[in-house]
C-alpha cells in the first residue's frame, strides 16, 4: 500500500475469507450517517475458531449522497438499513444483540426508532480520548491490532459488498503533522467505533 495509510497492515490474502469460520457468538450492527455525506451499516459476526475470537465483517450498506449525487433524507436511510438488517438476519439466521450507532449521528438514531429499531449509543472512545489524548488513535490503534493479530476479517459476498470499506483502506492517511486525515474514512470510522468488542476478543 502506499506510504503513510493508515491501515497499511490490512492484508487481503489473511483479512479477507470466503466464508465464515467457527462458531457464531453474536451478531451485531455498526452504523454512522449523513445525510449530504455517506451512511455506512455493517454486519458483524462474533466466531470462536481455533481457541480465538474473531471478529468478522460479513456485510456493509454504504451510501453516499456526495458520490452518487443522489441526496437522501435520513428517514430514507433508516428504512433502507432496517430492510438490511431483515435481509442479515435472514441470511445468517442469527439474531442480533444490538444495533449501535454513532453518538454523534442523532437523527439516524431517532429515525430508526420511529420505524421500531432500537439502537445503542456506539462507543467512541470517549473515555479513553480523556485518559491518552485521542479517542480517535486509540481506536485506530486498537483497529490495526485487530488486524495484526489476525482477529479481523473480511467475509466475501455478493451482495453489500466490501468494495467502499477495502477502497477506504487503501486511502486513508496522515496529513504532514501525523493526524488522520478525515476524508476517505466513512466506512473505516464505523468500523472504528466496534473497537470496544476487542476488550472480550483479548486484543
Amino acid at each position: 500500500m502506499p506510504e503513510g495509510v493508515i491501515y497499511s497492515m490490512f492484508n487481503p490474502a489473511i483479512n479477507q475469507i470466503p466464508a465464515l469460520l467457527g462458531k457464531p457468538y453474536e451478531m451485531y450492527f455498526e452504523a454512522d450517517g449523513g445525510q449530504s455525506d455517506t451512511t455506512s451499516c455493517s454486519c458483524n459476526i462474533v466466531t470462536l475458531y481455533d481457541g480465538k475470537f474473531r471478529l468478522n465483517r460479513v456485510v456493509n450498506y454504504y451510501h453516499s449522497g456526495a458520490e452518487t449525487g443522489q441526496v437522501k433524507a435520513m428517514s430514507t436511510y433508516a428504512k433502507e438499513i432496517k430492510e438490511f438488517i431483515h435481509w442479515c438476519v435472514d441470511k445468517y439466521q442469527m439474531r442480533y444483540q444490538d444495533i449501535f450507532v454513532d453518538p454523534a449521528c442523532k437523527s439516524l438514531r431517532e429515525e430508526l426508532h420511529k420505524i421500531q429499531i432500537d439502537t445503542a449509543r456506539a462507543d467512541n472512545n470517549a473515555t479513553d480520548a480523556k485518559k491518552q489524548g485521542g479517542g480517535i488513535e486509540v481506536g485506530i490503534e486498537r483497529f490495526q491490532n485487530s488486524m495484526t493479530n489476525e482477529q479481523f476479517f473480511l467475509v466475501e459476498t455478493d451482495k453489500y459488498d466490501h468494495y467502499n470499506f477495502i477502497k477506504e483502506i487503501g486511502m486513508y492517511v496522515r496529513d504532514d503533522n501525523g493526524n488522520p486525515i478525515d476524508d476517505s474514512n466513512h466506512a473505516l470510522d464505523e468500523a472504528r467505533l466496534h473497537t470496544f468488542r476487542m476488550a472480550y476478543m483479548g486484543s
